[in-house]
């Protein structure tokens, strides 16, 4: 004889969504809905939508941590741009971390994207990578096709992950005990040639 038929079981809970289209078009910001801003290094870490993780509780202080991490680095390496005479800084929230114009005579007086990255030795090539993404992107989609680019990070980078960057032309420096060190690089010279 047969198997007996059993009935099938009922999913509870919310429905799943409806697949979608791989034809269909993502949904973007709009370019014209990015806003700049003066930079504020006293301005407080913003809250971001993360997706959830295995273990919330552990996450939650990767993230908090990552956050202030940012910050830090943003704040302490946007008021040594002021001091070494950059101007006109301004961050674009969810986009551009800052964005600048290079002291007289410096850099061809081309505006500069930096990108800010917070670091841990099992993230170097992920957040590097990722940076170098974002830059591009901000440059093709929010800025002009001459601006200078730099990734910014909280500690230094390998000599593999430096060499990347100078392919591309784009700069490095990095934020160690509070103090800024550009990366020896030709297109961090560029960039920082005071310091270089």
């Amino acid at each position: 004889m047969g198997q007996a038929l059993k009935p099938k079981a009922r999913r509870r809970g919310r429905k799943s969504a409806p697949p979608t289209d791989p034809n269909s078009p993502v949904k973007e910001r709009a370019a014209e809905s990015f806003r700049s801003r003066p930079f504020d290094p006293d301005r407080s870490v913003s809250e971001r939508r993360r997706s959830a993780p295995r273990d919330p509780e552990s996450q939650q202080v990767l993230s908090e941590q990552a956050d202030q991490a940012h910050q830090d680095t943003l704040r302490t390496f946007g008021l040594w741009l002021e001091d070494e005479g950059w101007r006109d800084l301004e961050e674009v929230d969810g986009a551009i971390d800052l964005h600048a114009l290079p002291p007289r005579g410096i850099g061809g007086g081309k505006r500069t994207l930096f990108e800010i990255k917070s670091i841990r030795p099992t993230t170097e090539r992920g957040r590097v990578r990722g940076g170098l993404a974002q830059l591009l992107e901000y440059r093709l989609l929010l800025g002009t096709p001459n601006e200078h680019l730099c990734l910014v990070s909280d500690r230094p980078i390998s000599e593999r992950r430096l060499r990347l960057l100078d392919s591309l032309t784009i700069g490095h420096a990095y934020v160690d005990a509070g103090k800024v060190v550009p990366s020896g690089t030709d297109p961090t010279r560029l960039l920082f040639p005071r310091n270089g």
